[in-house]
């Protein structure tokens, strides 16, 4: 992404999981945002269907990161 000249902004991870907190994604989106890019880590799945309806919200693209997310699932 830096490569083609975005700023990544990250945000802050749940201690229970790993992942993007999903309650703060939304205070991080800006009107120069594009895209969510959440990271499965360790097997264990992110909140997709919150971090789906944001991204819909805010007509942005989501871009999964599953290379730890091996033999994770959801739902």
């Amino acid at each position: 992404f830096v490569l083609r000249g975005a700023k990544i902004v990250f945000v802050d991870i749940r201690r229970d999981t790993m992942n993007i907190d999903e309650t703060l994604i939304e205070a991080a989106i800006t009107d120069k945002t594009r895209a969510i890019v959440p990271v499965h880590y360790a097997g264990v799945a992110c909140e997709m269907d919150t971090i789906m309806a944001i991204a819909d919200k805010y007509n942005l693209f989501v871009v999964e990161d599953a290379a730890q997310g091996v033999m994770s699932t959801y739902k």
